[in-house]
C-alpha cells in the first residue's frame, strides 16, 4: 500500500473565482487560476496526486498535465473530498487535501505531514488550505466558510486532537482581490 496521496479538488477555470472577476478580466482571472492550480500541483510532488473534479474541462487539464480526474458521482466540494477520500482509503494510509489556490505552495509533496491530523490554516486561520489525515476514519469535511474551526472540531469529535499550523508558507490563498498584493 502507498502511503500518501493528494487530493487537489478544482473548479472549472472559466468560472472560478467570481470575486476576482471584479478586477480581472475573465480570461485573466481563469489564467490566475490555472497558473495557481499548476504550482500546487507540480509542488504536491512527489505524491500521487487526483484532481477532485465534475468539469470536463478540468478533466481535460488533468490528462494534460498526467495526473488522473477523479469525478465524484454527486456535485459539491465536500461531497466530491469525501467520495475521492474514501476511494482513496482502498489504497493509501493518508490523504493530503490541498486547495488549488495557494499562492506559494514549495514543499506540500515532500512535507512530514506525522500520522494523525494536521490542518494548515488560511492567513485569517478560519480556512482549511492544507489538511492531512489518515484514511479509514469517518470524517465529515465541512469546507466553507469557517472551515478550519469545524475540521477541528471533526477531529475531536474523532478523539483525535489535530496539529494545527498558522502562520505556514501555505496560509495565503487567492480568493478575492485583496490577496492579489501576495502574488
Amino acid at each position: 500500500m502507498s502511503k500518501r496521496i493528494a487530493l487537489v479538488p478544482l473548479k472549472s477555470f472559466a468560472s472560478a473565482k467570481q470575486r476576482l472577476r471584479v478586477h480581472l478580466s475573465d480570461e485573466d482571472t481563469a489564467a490566475l487560476v490555472e497558473q495557481l492550480a499548476i504550482g500546487v500541483l507540480t509542488a504536491s510532488r512527489p505524491l500521487t496526486t487526483w484532481i477532485v473534479t465534475d468539469d470536463a474541462d478540468i478533466e481535460q487539464f488533468a490528462a494534460e498535465v498526467g495526473l488522473r480526474a477523479f469525478r465524484p458521482s454527486r456535485p459539491g466540494l465536500n461531497e466530491g473530498v469525501l467520495e475521492a477520500y474514501r476511494q482513496a482509503s482502498e489504497d493509501f494510509a493518508h490523504v493530503v487535501i490541498i486547495h488549488g489556490d495557494i499562492a506559494a505552495p514549495d514543499g506540500l509533496g515532500s512535507f512530514d505531514y506525522g500520522e494523525g491530523i494536521t490542518l494548515f490554516t488560511d492567513h485569517t486561520g478560519l480556512g482549511s488550505n492544507v489538511l492531512a489525515l489518515p484514511t479509514g476514519i469517518d470524517f465529515v469535511f465541512q469546507y466553507g466558510v469557517e472551515s478550519a474551526s469545524r475540521h477541528i472540531g471533526e477531529s475531536r469529535r474523532l478523539g483525535i486532537e489535530p496539529l494545527v499550523i498558522n502562520g505556514s508558507p501555505w496560509r495565503f490563498d487567492i480568493d478575492s482581490p485583496e490577496d492579489l498584493p501576495i502574488l
